[in-house]
């Protein structure tokens, strides 16, 4: 599962990201609502938890003003004290963009979430700096294939060979692979076949509030979709 963030404008209705992420980044105001997104997140985990059988991870998108200018490592302490979820439970996403920035800060911050037990993946891996030298260095866990790639990766054979060469070097590497935008069986298909068991996107859940996944986790007894959605706020 992942955290998406919308905002319920009282005129124009439900925002997605890319119509106020930039200006929260641009005013600085990311980083309240970033601490604000992992405290929801973490009371969302704790209680899903609760009325589940099932050990169910949700992971959290991380802003570059957030990773880098705010507390982001003490928040989370604090975050884990006073809501005593297990930190395994959450899994933070990274851009390679944001990790480069500064690279002996990134690996101190990293470092220091993955000792408090936190699930540490690269969004959007292969569209940016797809870097051998960091995915050895840095403390990550997983890696998630772009959806450019995975949309057209069973028909086209140049994204077929780039989706297969990022699964056989995430595995050698012992990191696990997410495919993004998953959306036919054709992908499904095409990703099983190239030993990819991690994938999230339409063709397993559409994005919803917290309160509609647990009535969804209710009524799929016994049935586990591979990667669903939750939205935050």
């Amino acid at each position: 599962m992942e955290a998406l963030l919308r905002w319920k404008h009282p005129k124009r209705g439900i925002l997605t990201p890319g119509e106020f992420i930039p200006v929260l980044e641009d005013t600085g105001l990311i980083t309240k609502i970033g601490e604000w997104v992992l405290w929801t997140v973490a009371t969302q985990v704790k209680a899903l938890n609760l009325d589940s059988r099932r050990r169910l991870r949700v992971s959290v998108n991380l802003s570059g003003r957030q990773f880098i200018h705010g507390d982001l490592v003490s928040d989370v302490r604090s975050i884990l004290k006073d809501t005593g979820i297990d930190p395994q439970l959450l899994e933070f996403e990274i851009t390679e963009s944001i990790m480069m920035q500064d690279v002996s800060g990134t690996l101190d911050k990293l470092n220091a979430l993955k000792e408090m037990g936190i699930r540490l993946a690269v969004d959007d891996f292969g569209t940016q700096y797809s870097s051998l030298a960091y995915l050895k260095r840095f403390p990550l866990d997983a890696i998630k294939v772009d959806q450019s790639f995975i949309k057209e990766a069973p028909s086209n054979e140049d994204d077929a060979t780039i989706v297969r060469a990022i699964i056989g070097m995430a595995h050698s590497l012992n990191l696990d692979v997410i495919a993004e935008g998953v959306e036919n069986q054709a992908h499904v298909d095409f990703l099983k076949d190239s030993g990819c068991t991690k994938a999230q996107g339409y063709m397993f859940g559409k994005p919803c509030r917290a309160d509609e996944l647990t009535h969804l986790l209710r009524t799929r007894e016994g049935i586990t979709p591979l990667i669903t959605t939750v939205r935050s706020g």
